[in-house]
C-alpha cells in the first residue's frame, strides 16, 4: 500500500511536472507575445512622435500664416484708403474738367462770334471800295 502511495505520489508528481511544463511553454509564449505587444508599442510611440512634430510643424506654419494674414488686412486698409484718395481726386478733376469744358465752349462760341483776321481784311476792301464810289458819285453830283 505504501507502494501505491508512492506510486500514486509519484505520478501525480509526474503529472504536476507535466503541468509545469505546459504551463512553461504557455509562459514562454506569453512573453514572446508580450514581446511582440511591446515591439508594436514602441511602434506607436514613434509614430506618434512622429505626429507630434507635424503637428508642431503645422502649427508653426499656421502661426506664419496668421502673421501673413494680418499684414494683408494692413495691406488692404492702406490700399482701401489710397484708393479712397484716388477717388476723390479722381472726382475733383472730373468737377475741373466740367468747368473747363464749359468755359472751353463758352470761348470758342465767343471766338465765333469775333471777327477774324480774313473778316476784317474784307471789311478793309469792301468798305474801301465802298468809299471810293461814295466820293466818285459825289464828284458827279457836285460837278457843275
Amino acid at each position: 500500500m505504501v507502494e501505491q502511495l508512492l506510486m500514486k505520489i509519484s505520478d501525480d508528481i509526474t503529472e504536476i511536472k507535466k503541468g509545469q511544463d505546459s504551463m512553461r511553454e504557455e509562459l514562454t509564449e506569453v512573453k514572446a507575445s508580450q514581446d511582440h505587444l511591446r515591439e508594436e508599442l514602441t511602434r506607436v510611440k514613434e509614430s506618434q512622435d512622429l505626429l507630434r512634430e507635424e503637428l508642431t510643424d503645422i502649427k508653426q506654419e499656421q502661426s506664419a500664416m496668421v502673421i501673413d494674414i494680418q499684414d494683408m488686412k494692413e495691406k488692404q486698409i492702406v490700399m482701401n484708403e489710397r484708393l479712397i484718395n484716388v477717388e476723390s481726386k479722381q472726382q475733383l478733376v472730373f468737377e475741373q474738367t466740367g468747368k473747363l469744358t464749359e468755359y472751353y465752349t463758352n470761348i470758342m462760341s465767343q471766338l465765333k462770334q469775333t471777327a477774324r483776321k480774313e473778316d476784317l481784311e474784307y471789311f478793309d476792301k469792301k468798305l474801301g471800295y465802298h468809299e471810293r464810289e461814295i466820293y466818285q458819285i459825289k464828284q458827279r453830283f457836285s460837278a457843275p
